[in-house]
């Protein structure tokens, strides 16, 4: 890909990295970007966009990252460039350096105005770059204004931390997950809807455009599992009828998320990148559950079945309701521990394969192999 002509400095320079190593770290870390942001209308290649990712963990940082976006490449102007490069960015902060989520915040304003640019034009790209920028930007608000969460916002032990324990807090901080949330149902709605029903499954303008799925497959579950036990701590402290938006709301989100889900399962393209969580039709019914469950609990993970329920109504139980309750102390992982988890360990270098999940989670929490199974395409 062509390269704009320009200097590759951008604030202070790594300092992980030697003065003498930093010119050819750069020279690298182009190489890959240039390669995972090429302007032709297919998925980029893994390897590519891992390069990236182990350069932010070398460099401890994403400094030269986000100088070669802003100086090498003319994001406004390519629009299958800038597609890609808000997925690149995406999982960088996921799962990139740790310090990549407080440098990236920085630049804030510049990510919404380059969204905001594409939303004015009308080529089938456009609005999807416009709406995947609103979900980077609403994942680097979030992650500012709760930086006691991890990058990938898994956590060890199902807890979610609030200063003081304050329910004020806990009813807050609800609210800012259902609003990032609502922007990765926009996003995974836009690339839904940009399908074209004539052209084959296996081209690669498709693929281009649903690869990004795989990262908003993640970082939905994540804020999924923690809306729900936030949504159950409520439910024990406060009176049922305070919490009617937030149930409002949740119900609605639930229901997007299982088509998004179901949709997601049915693309073949999908199998061997992300394992794409399972829902219950049927939303958790908060009303009862505050009567026998005080909080915690996790995502339903049953067995793939689009069944309709029985009743098909969210205030009856389920047969089986099991007590939980928070555990008291937030384990966040250190560093080297998120770098294994994103990338294995020494020892198993060899095998690695970002972003690859060949098995689902029982309802156990642990996984199990996915079960082969055929499904039409619901567009959301």
């Amino acid at each position: 890909m062509a390269a704009k002509a320009g200097s590759s400095s951008f604030g202070s320079s790594a300092d992980a990295i030697l003065v003498g190593d930093l010119e050819k770290f750069e020279k690298e870390q182009l190489e890959s970007l240039s390669k995972a942001l090429s302007m032709d209308e297919k998925p980029m290649k893994e390897k590519h966009c891992r390069s990236v990712i182990l350069g932010s963990h070398q460099e401890k940082g994403c400094t030269v990252f986000l100088s070669l976006l802003k100086n090498r490449f003319q994001l406004e102007k390519q629009n299958i460039s800038c597609w890609k490069a808000a997925m690149v960015i995406h999982k960088v902060l996921r799962v990139g350096h740790p310090n990549v989520l407080e440098q990236s915040y920085r630049h804030l304003d510049r990510l919404k105005r380059l969204g905001e640019t594409w939303g004015q034009y009308l080529d089938a790209y456009s609005k999807l770059i416009q709406a995947y920028f609103n979900v980077v930007c609403a994942k680097l608000d979030f992650h500012h204004r709760n930086p006691q969460f991890p990058q990938t916002l898994n956590f060890k032990e199902k807890v979610i931390p609030v200063q003081d324990n304050d329910i004020n807090g806990y009813f807050q901080l609800t609210v800012e997950v259902f609003d990032f949330q609502a922007t990765i149902l926009k996003l995974q709605r836009l690339i839904f809807g940009s399908l074209d029903p004539s052209r084959p499954a296996g081209a690669n303008s498709i693929h281009c455009r649903v690869s990004p799925l795989v990262p908003i497959i993640e970082e939905s579950g994540a804020l999924y599992d923690m809306c729900l036990t936030l949504m159950r701590k409520l439910h024990s402290s406060l009176p049922i009828e305070t919490l009617a938006g937030h149930r409002e709301r949740f119900y609605k989100q639930h229901s997007e998320l299982y088509k998004f889900y179901f949709s997601s399962a049915s693309l073949q393209y999908l199998e061997t990148l992300v394992s794409v969580p399972t829902l219950s039709e049927t939303p958790p019914s908060f009303q009862v559950e505050s009567l026998n469950v005080p909080d915690g609990g996790s995502r339903s993970q049953p067995q793939r079945s689009m069944s309709t329920s029985v009743t098909g109504d969210p205030f009856i139980p389920s047969p089986k309701l099991h007590r939980r309750s928070i555990p008291a102390v937030f384990e966040r992982q250190s560093t080297e521990e998120r770098f294994h988890d994103a990338f294995g360990s020494p020892t198993k270098m060899q095998a690695f394969n970002f972003g690859v999940a060949s098995s689902g989670r029982g309802s156990d929490g642990q996984l199990k192999e996915k079960s082969d199974i055929s499904v039409a395409v619901v567009l959301v």
